[in-house]
C-alpha cells in the first residue's frame, strides 16, 4: 500500500495511527475525498475501495472509474485491460 485515503469521523483514530507516509487523505465523507483522488491517481495505477454501502463508497468507486476509464483504440492499447 502506497497511499491510504479515508472517510468520516470513525477513521480518525486509524489515521492518527497510520505511517505519516502512506497518508493519502482523510475527509468528512467519501464525496469530500474525490478531489484528492483525482489529483494522486494516475496511468497504472491500482486503487482499491473499502467501505460499507452507508459509508458511500459505491458511489465513490463509479467516479474513478468514470473519470479513468479507459480510450477505446486498437485491440493492442487494449492489451492487459481488464473488461467489465
Amino acid at each position: 500500500v502506497d497511499l491510504v485515503y479515508l472517510a468520516g469521523p470513525l477513521m480518525q483514530s486509524l489515521w492518527d495511527a497510520l505511517p505519516p507516509d502512506v497518508r493519502g487523505a482523510h475527509a468528512a465523507s467519501a464525496a469530500d475525498l474525490l478531489p484528492a483522488l483525482y489529483e494522486t491517481i494516475g496511468i497504472g495505477d491500482v486503487i482499491m475501495v473499502k467501505g460499507s454501502n452507508a459509508s458511500r463508497m459505491g458511489p465513490l468507486a463509479e467516479a474513478i472509474r468514470t473519470r479513468f476509464a479507459p480510450a477505446p483504440g486498437p485491440a493492442e492499447q487494449r492489451q492487459g485491460q481488464e473488461i467489465a
